[in-house]
């Protein structure tokens, strides 16, 4: 278990430093996480760590939202904007909807209720 914590907390610690440095550089997030997972690709560190898709999803990448009419170079991200909260309601039911429905099994055992989703 504390293999497991120290390699969270490690890439925890690794998003916040990219993220510091994107924003320095005037870089989107995605940017600098891709270069990262390349570079960290080609050094071929092994801790031992492994990711699943859920992992990176739900944890590690945020939602991203961006108005590509205002904002052309996606560097204003408008998720956490309280007046694009239907928004990002719309596309998060979408996603569900297309995950359930499509060979994504990993929510198979799901149910959406009043409260939000809980486990069957």
């Amino acid at each position: 278990m504390d293999v497991i914590l120290s390699n969270t907390v490690g890439l925890l610690v690794a998003a916040i430093i990219v993220a510091l440095i994107a924003r320095r550089l005037r870089l989107p997030y995605t940017v600098g996480l891709v270069v990262t997972g390349i570079a960290l690709a080609l050094i071929r560190i092994d801790r031992g760590a492994v990711l699943t898709h859920d992992f990176i999803f739900d944890v590690i990448l945020p939602p991203l939202l961006f108005d590509l009419k205002q904002d052309p170079d996606e560097m204003t991200d408008l998720a956490g904007d309280p007046a694009h909260a239907g928004v990002m309601l719309a596309c998060t039911q979408d996603l569900l909807s297309w995950r359930m429905g499509s060979e994504d099994r990993t929510l198979s055992h799901l149910r959406l209720t009043d409260e939000g989703v809980v486990s069957a």
